[in-house]
């Protein structure tokens, strides 16, 4: 295997400044960078014609030098090749693939060499310069025959384990819809159906017993004598808004030069929570004693619930585990402690259901990029409740079902390191460690375990 430089193994034709005088409603397409990702995005055309070297064919290997650089072999419509992309023409001793999965395994070495901050990019000079392994033709068809098989083998896992993961999204979605409409254990309820529970008086004791002003007990009164029962709901149920269900409904605050990844109190951001549980293994946080204590009302306990609001993705949500006795809370975190008679676990499964968070997903506003739930929002809330021995019922249920399905959801997760093992395959291939003479494949499961042990 010989060394040379990407300037001796092919021709790089830069691409033409399209005048916007130039650009028309038909014609060809005129291919920019976005195209590349999406040959049918929208683009401007022309209909005049060009040196016959700005044409790009179905099958023409391109690479985008600025702003986000990659190699792409072009599948859509003839066009004329903007410029910020080179088109790629290979000698007779370069196989195209050869090059091309090259390119894609040496571009953290090319986007070091790039310029500029913003849209950054790799002026020809040191392109051309950079190194290549180039075995003989028939070697490097091997080692492109090899590659593409195994990437063949990823996708088809990436597409089954997509597929599992919409599945399983669409099973989640209707099983809790189900549950908070009472359609869950309507067989339950027939069965056990002659208990007498009047769960609103009962919460609404609970709940004054929160108050601490006579004007915030006259205002949940209020609120109780303003709620209105849903019909379509089974008897016995009640629907209230958050705050009649929880202690006052907050948010934290960041102490920003008291949060270290030492301390004495456990300081909790969303990225702590996980697939919709605490994980304090990532990345814990923590702040000093008495800084907890200046902040009261961001305090969080065992079984409290949490939800993030700001985002995206917005409706995470997790229960505050008794691995600490006091947690504190950052800004983006709201706080929902319910009453004696609502469990937990069925207010942390009631905020994962979509319908509960229907309408204030619709409603979310923020900075560009980012979205917003107002802890109005969060107490207008409306919670389908059942007594508790019947919560305890859907509890049981959902934990049973979303444990199976959680297992299975873990096959999923192989799509979060699909584009690792390919980077890794390129990297076993062009170290000549793929065997590209070697007549039996190797399971593809035995490869995707060693690739994710080796990372």
């Amino acid at each position: 295997m010989a060394y040379y430089t990407l300037g001796e193994v092919a021709e790089y034709i830069n691409g033409r400044a399209f005048k916007p005088t130039e650009w028309e409603e038909v014609g060809r397409p005129i291919i920019r960078i976005q195209n590349l990702n999406n040959p049918e995005a929208k683009n401007n055309r022309t209909t005049n014609q060009f040196d016959e070297k700005y044409l790009v064919r179905e099958g023409d290997l391109l690479f985008a030098w600025s702003a986000s650089l990659g190699a792409h072999i072009w599948q859509g419509e003839d066009g004329w090749l903007n410029q910020h992309i080179f088109k790629v023409v290979p000698n007779k001793e370069t196989n195209k693939m050869y090059l091309y999965y090259y390119l894609l395994h040496i571009i953290d070495e090319l986007y070091a060499k790039t310029h500029g901050s913003g849209m950054v990019h790799i002026t020809l000079k040191p392109f051309k310069a950079t190194r290549i392994f180039l075995p003989s033709i028939k070697v490097q068809q091997q080692i492109v025959d090899r590659i593409e098989g195994l990437l063949t083998k990823l996708d088809q896992a990436k597409e089954l384990a997509k597929n599992a993961l919409d599945s399983f999204e669409t099973r989640k979605a209707a099983i809790l819809h189900k549950a908070f409409t009472g359609e869950l254990t309507a067989k339950w309820r027939d069965d056990n159906g002659d208990f007498k529970y009047d769960i609103l008086k009962s919460i609404e004791i609970q709940r004054l017993s929160f108050c601490k002003s006579q004007k915030d007990r006259t205002n949940i009164l209020n609120e109780f004598k303003s709620s209105t029962p849903k019909s379509e709901l089974p008897d016995g149920w009640v629907c209230l808004k958050a705050l009649l269900i929880c202690d006052f409904i907050t948010k934290g605050e960041t102490p920003t030069k008291f949060v270290s990844n030492k301390g004495e109190v456990p300081f909790l951001k969303v990225y702590n929570i996980r697939g919709n549980k605490l994980d304090f293994t990532y990345e814990p946080s923590f702040i000093p004693k008495d800084v907890h204590e200046r902040m009261k009302r961001s305090k969080v306990y065992p079984n409290d619930v949490i939800m993030n609001i700001v985002g995206p993705p917005l409706q995470k949500v997790a229960i505050v585990s008794n691995e600490y006795s006091e947690w504190n809370i950052n800004q983006a975190i709201a706080i929902f402690r319910p009453v004696k008679d609502v469990i937990p676990k069925f207010l942390y499964y009631c905020l994962l259901c979509e319908d509960t968070l229907k309408t204030v997903l619709a409603d979310t506003k923020g900075v560009v990029g980012q979205s917003n739930i107002s802890l109005e929002q969060c107490r207008d809330l409306l919670i389908p409740v059942p007594p508790p021995i019947e919560q305890k019922e859907i509890v049981r249920i959902l934990d049973n079902l979303f444990e199976n399905e959680e297992k299975a959801k873990e096959l999923c997760d192989v799509i979060d390191n699909i584009e690792i093992m390919k980077k890794a395959i390129l990297a076993r291939a062009f170290r000549g460690e793929l065997a590209t003479n070697e007549p039996r494949e190797e399971s593809a499961l035995e490869l995707l375990k060693e690739v994710v042990i080796t990372q």
